[in-house]
Order: structure tokens, then sequence, then C-alpha cells
């Protein structure tokens, strides 16, 4: 029975370990818009439309309008 108790803590040792080393790739910096870019199909034929995306006090916000979708520049995973 001691054996299955170090196993199991053997185990979720290595599990937390894992979890915890996984480098973690931040998407936004909290500043600015850099490695982001914007699709707003009202941008194409309105010049002077405004941005539907802004950062207000370290945290991102869409404006709703014009309506468009935020992207990041690099593809990601997992």
């Amino acid at each position: 029975m001691l054996a299955i108790k170090n196993l199991l803590s053997v185990l979720w040792f290595i599990l937390v370990f894992n979890a915890c080393s996984t480098p973690v790739t931040p998407l936004f910096n909290g500043k600015d818009l850099s490695g982001w870019h914007t699709d707003v199909p009202a941008k194409d034929s309105i010049l002077n439309a405004p941005n539907s995306f802004v950062v207000r006090d370290g945290i991102l916000v869409s404006l709703g309008a014009p309506r468009g979708h935020l992207i990041t520049d690099k593809t990601y995973k997992n």
C-alpha cells in the first residue's frame, strides 16, 4: 500500500511540474495592439471609420462599431 501511495505521489509531482513548466505566451501586452491586426469591413469603404478596438487602462476593449474582428499576427495553438 505504501508503494502505491509513493507511486501516486511521484505521478502527481510529475503532472504538476509539467503543468507549471509549460511556457506561457502572453497574447496581449496590456499597452497597445502590438501583435494584432483588425478585419473591419467598414474600413474597406470608409477610410475615416473609427477604430473598433482600443486599449483602456490595460484592458482590451471592443467598441462594438464598426463591427469586425481582432486577429493575432502570429498563429498559436493550445
